[in-house]
């Protein structure tokens, strides 16, 4: 896209257009779309499987070349309530806030088709009051949750391109009761038990997000999710 000093509509829809879909289905929680959708395909249901859906961003999504200029920027920011084009995201979410002080079991499928997807799932209480993220690495997928487990392998092996069955069991509360344990295909492979995650989560909960979060990275990201499951309690190994 180039700039030609106006920002117009058709250009604005271009760069965040939303994609009309129908919500997979999952157990225990509600999907809704409220994150964002930078194409019309960064968002594709299966028709087979009615919990499956892929989500992906393409490296066009974002050309930081189209907004440097100060009145550009100025455009886009007056246009879209200041969105953040170099944190590109496609993300689905829980409809609703997860209860604060409670622990829950959250299951899910994925399969990640680029190593660069950046992170691909995110616990949330928004701004610094707490966040702990999945993110795909070359060598491993990793937890990023404050200082104590800044790039923490969560899982190594031969994933790319491969379904993983996740199971992550977790308390969002202050800092010294919130915990994280992670399963991956059956197995348990990290905790951060017995460790002060750093975060304190806000008292109104987090959300739970599936999806990309990539940042300044120019490369293409897809992941595939399904059977996604959300359930009270501490469900211990699959």
């Amino acid at each position: 896209m180039d700039f030609d000093g106006e920002f117009s509509q058709n250009e604005y829809l271009e760069v965040v257009e939303e994609a009309k879909y129908i919500a997979p289905e999952a157990s225990g929680l509600k999907l809704c779309k409220k994150g964002r959708f930078p194409r019309k395909n960064s968002f594709e249901r299966s028709s087979e499987d009615t919990s499956k859906f892929t989500l992906r961003l393409q490296s066009g999504d974002y050309d930081g070349a189209d907004y440097t200029s100060e009145e550009a920027r100025n455009s886009v920011f007056s246009s879209t309530k200041f969105i953040n084009f170099t944190k590109q995201r496609a993300e689905l979410r829980h409809c609703r806030n997860i209860a604060h002080g409670k622990t829950y079991t959250l299951d899910f499928d994925i399969k990640i088709s680029h190593f660069s997807a950046g992170s691909i799932f995110q616990i949330h209480a928004g701004g610094s009051q707490g966040s702990a993220n999945l993110t795909a690495y070359q060598d491993a997928i990793r937890l990023i949750a404050g200082q104590e487990f800044n790039n923490v392998a969560v899982y190594r092996g031969d994933w790319l391109n491969e379904w993983l069955s996740f199971r992550i069991v977790f308390r969002a509360d202050r800092a010294d009761k919130t915990f994280f344990r992670f399963y991956v295909n059956g197995e348990e492979t990290f905790t951060t038990e017995g460790r002060n995650a750093s975060y304190t989560y806000s008292k109104k909960g987090a959300n739970l997000s599936f999806g990309l979060y990539r940042g300044k990275n120019p490369n293409s990201a897809e992941a595939s999710y399904r059977n996604i499951k959300l359930s009270k309690g501490d469900l211990g190994q699959p």
